[in-house]
């Protein structure tokens, strides 16, 4: 008799068990299909209005994010960013020039907070990760000698070091492709920068070579005035529902041979 208890009580509690697998399963179904249903950006009336008065978007790119441009409307940028504001209907120019633009595109670092105060920031559309390119015949028994990409660098460069030694950075440029000509002239070893402009600036040779650890991460994010609030709702409201990861992947595969920006929730 008693065992027969401790059987259907162990029966009982398989059960218990099996129901709340399923019960817990069904909740984490129901949560996936409601964050689909949500992907499409709900406007508020005066953003609905703003969309309706402006069918176009213009925007300041930064001068480091520049190489991700193309030619005329064909480039990197210009597809993600397409992309992210097609559901909105509302076409995308890139600019260099500031007063033309409702907003700005631009690598967030200290300094630029420090710089920019009455702005607000969107959610990132991807960012910017540092790399460490290392020459590929470098010689470790010397002085190590490098240069800096240095638009979306802080102070990332004082403590880096290489098989114990540190690097003496003696060169600094705002330009990834300027930056990698200095140091092929000047036979330097290393170079601290953005690892998708850099990429790009060697364009498939192996003069340098990227290590795998990421020296720093920046955000890069539409930048607006702080009361300019119908804009900003439009803008981060597509940033925000949009498939960062799907449409970013894409762009870099048809522009970047894969080594573009990446997006990390």
């Amino acid at each position: 008799m008693k065992s027969r208890i401790i059987q259907y009580s162990f029966l009982a509690i398989i059960v218990i068990f099996i129901a709340m697998i399923c019960v817990c399963g069904l909740k984490k179904d129901d949560h996936d299909i409601k964050s689909i249903e949500n992907t499409t950006p709900q406007f508020n009336k005066s953003e609905s209005e703003y969309i309706e008065k402006h069918d176009e978007l213009v925007i300041y790119v930064d001068s480091g994010l520049r190489y991700l441009m193309g030619d005329g409307d064909n480039g990197f940028l210009q597809q993600y960013i397409n992309d992210i504001f097609s559901v909105a209907d509302i076409d995308v120019s890139l600019t260099e020039d500031e007063e033309e633009a409702d907003c700005r595109l631009s690598v967030i670092t200290k300094e630029f907070r420090e710089e920019n105060k009455d702005v607000s920031y969107t959610s990132p559309l991807f960012q910017i990760e540092g790399a460490l390119f290392i020459r590929e015949d470098m010689e470790v028994d010397k002085e190590l000698t490098g240069i800096l990409v240095a638009d979306s660098i802080n102070d990332d460069g004082e403590n880096i070091t290489y098989d114990g030694k540190k690097i003496d950075f003696l060169y600094c440029d705002e330009n990834a492709e300027n930056a990698l000509k200095t140091a092929e002239k000047e036979n330097l070893d290393f170079i601290l920068g953005d690892r998708s402009a850099i990429y790009k600036a060697l364009d498939g040779r192996k003069a340098y070579i990227p290590l795998d650890e990421e020296i720093y991460d920046r955000n890069v994010c539409f930048v607006t005035a702080k009361d300019d609030t119908d804009i900003y709702g439009v803008i981060n409201k597509c940033v925000y529902t949009a498939d960062r990861n799907k449409l970013l992947y894409v762009a870099s595969q048809e522009w970047l041979d894969g080594n573009g920006p990446v997006y990390m929730k």
